[in-house]
């Protein structure tokens, strides 16, 4: 009987999560991405950022997707408003056993002078 519960425990656990990807929040929305060194030339570095994102089933393009959101969201906890992606891993197969994992590394700055004036980011 214990062994049944655990099954459709952990069943339903991988149903739920082979098909999420983590959420960007409200603040996380504000943070603007560019591609570009010259775009943050003016902006203050506040570091490094770290995001991962995964998938038990889904592409590669969904899990850089959560990656990115976590990055967005990690540089809103940090008080930046500006991201720069430095890179971007995928990892499937036998390492991750199972789906796929991105890691997102980007460095977060603070461009916004006031509330509404943004002068890298575009």
């Amino acid at each position: 009987m214990i062994i049944k519960k655990t099954v459709v425990v952990l069943v339903l656990t991988i149903l739920v999560l082979s098909g999420c990807v983590t959420g960007v929040s409200h603040r996380g929305s504000l943070v603007s991405m560019v591609d570009d060194l010259s775009k943050v030339k003016e902006c203050k570095f506040i570091g490094i950022v770290v995001g991962r994102g995964s998938l038990l089933s889904g592409t590669a393009t969904q899990s850089t997707e959560g990656g990115i959101n976590d990055v967005r969201n990690k540089a809103a906890k940090l008080g930046a408003d500006t991201i720069l992606i430095d890179n971007i891993k995928h990892q499937s197969g036998v390492d991750q056993v199972i789906g796929v994992q991105s890691k997102v590394v980007g460095k977060a700055y603070k461009c916004r002078k006031s509330g509404t004036e943004q002068k890298g980011a575009s």
